[in-house]
């Protein structure tokens, strides 16, 4: 459904009204969010590798981990390892066959629950992000998830934590005729989710939303205390 998002192509045997519905939810603000999304993930991973060579990336939740593919940090080998998680098998199966010829991939099944109980299989990150996740949290386990995916950061890494907002366009059309119920929040409560985290490890905090105002985001960096 999210490739359908970001490639904006409706399948094959759409009826005309089925075209209609999809082009309203591929070009609603949305939409837009999906897709912008996508984008600053793949921004910022350049941006990473242009900060620390070498880098290494983790996405939790990774989904078919399309940004990857518009990576030129990625597809140029300036990622050093890109850790790919995710609890869903046939997800981590194209991620694989698509990125088979990326060296630094590495996908690897994982869930919430086995991250929260045993934390995160990698260290010295410069980068985590779970674009998707955080949605489906409830608050404890949101601030509990945020403080493993920090404590793996390296000194100067960088956590993106997305949230779809309360207010955001689509909100009314999924809950009323898809019954797809996300866990929306506001800014103060996104902001929350890094509760957990010891100000004094936190050398930066800031939140942002994109151009629509679909999707809040908060974003961390670890403090290097050498």
């Amino acid at each position: 459904m999210i490739d359908y998002l970001y490639n904006q192509v409706a399948p094959a045997g759409t009826t005309a009204v089925g075209q209609q519905v999809f082009a309203f939810t591929t070009s609603a603000p949305s939409g837009k969010a999906v897709r912008w999304r996508l984008s600053h993930l793949a921004d910022t991973i350049d941006q990473t590798a242009s900060e620390h060579p070498h880098c290494r990336v983790l996405s939790l939740a990774c989904g078919h981990l399309r940004e990857a593919g518009l990576s030129q940090a990625v597809r140029g080998g300036a990622v050093s390892v890109l850790h790919a998680i995710d609890q869903d098998p046939v997800s981590l199966a194209v991620v694989r066959r698509d990125y088979a010829d990326i060296p630094c991939m590495s996908a690897a099944e994982g869930s919430v629950r086995q991250i929260l109980k045993f934390g995160i299989p990698h260290d010295e990150l410069h980068l985590a992000y779970a674009a998707g996740l955080y949605d489906y949290l409830e608050i404890g386990a949101a601030q509990a998830l945020t403080r493993r995916l920090f404590d793996a950061l390296a000194p100067g890494g960088r956590l993106i934590v997305p949230n779809f907002l309360r207010t955001n366009f689509a909100r009314g059309y999924m809950e009323s005729f898809m019954d797809w119920h996300l866990i929306v929040r506001d800014r103060t409560e996104i902001e929350s989710i890094g509760a957990s985290l010891l100000p004094d490890d936190v050398a930066e905090s800031r939140y942002f939303e994109d151009p629509f105002g679909v999707v809040g985001y908060l974003e961390v960096v670890r403090r290097d205390r050498t």
